[in-house]
């Protein structure tokens, strides 16, 4: 069990999040080093909260992005698509995305970003 739920708590709960339930998948499918870590670890230093989660998700997000600029930068040619639209809910959202030719025969088409404007 995840710490900061017990067994009686887990019976209620439905939906933990995807990150959690990730985590207790690892468990049950014997990933004793996690179980041990996260059994065994005061509740400030298990590094699963959302603050944790966002961090790690904004971290590999930087990863990819420079990635994707390295390969742009190696690309012969490149063009950038950018889209704004409004959602039914008058929320507005753009995506940007880059074409680029890296051979004489292969076009990568990369989604960069997709963000709710304000």
């Amino acid at each position: 069990m995840l710490p900061g739920i017990s067994d009686n708590e887990a019976s209620c709960v439905t939906n933990e999040g995807n990150f959690r339930a990730l985590l207790q998948y690892r468990i049950e499918s014997g990933d004793s080093v996690l179980q041990n870590h996260l059994q065994n670890t005061g509740r400030n230093a298990t590094y699963i909260s959302n603050t944790t989660q966002n961090d790690l998700i904004k971290s590999a997000g930087t990863v990819i992005q420079n990635k994707i600029l390295e390969k742009v930068s190696e690309a012969k040619f490149f063009s950038l698509l950018v889209d704004e639209t409004t959602d039914l809910s008058k929320q507005e959202q753009m995506t940007i995305c880059v074409c680029m030719c890296l051979t004489t025969r292969f076009v990568r088409i990369l989604l960069i970003t997709y963000q709710w404007m304000t």
